[in-house]
């Protein structure tokens, strides 16, 4: 559980950056990025505990 909150503090700091520099687009490119990188953090953990 903890993990997924600091990934989640992660992405949405990613997010804000993306916002930032990029406008929207950056916000959503940001968030597919965090999403993409928690799911194989999740992924690697269930087949390696």
């Amino acid at each position: 559980m903890l993990e997924f909150l600091w990934w989640a503090l992660i992405t949405a700091i990613g997010i804000g950056i993306g916002v930032y520099v990029l406008g929207f687009r950056g916000a959503l490119l940001m968030a597919l990025v965090g999403v993409l990188g928690g799911a194989f953090m999740w992924f690697e953990r269930k087949n390696h505990p």
